[in-house]
């Protein structure tokens, strides 16, 4: 993927909203924040280094298919 000249194959989505989180899923939307990840990933990285070595870059929604 590719925005504004920052190139990175993991993206990382969070919960937009306060309260929201990935469970969820499958009762309604979760809006997220999409950030670049410019670092190469680990494992070991914790959500901190993730948020440190990442740019926002979008905002979306995801829901589960029925």
């Amino acid at each position: 993927m590719n925005f504004d000249s920052i190139e990175s194959d993991i993206l990382i989505l969070t919960p937009r909203h306060k309260g929201n989180d990935f469970l969820d899923l499958p009762d309604k939307i979760v809006v997220v924040n999409g950030s670049l990840l410019f670092k190469k990933y680990d494992k070991s990285l914790t959500e901190k280094e993730l948020q440190e070595n990442a740019r926002f870059v979008i905002i979306g929604s995801i829901r589960r298919e029925k």
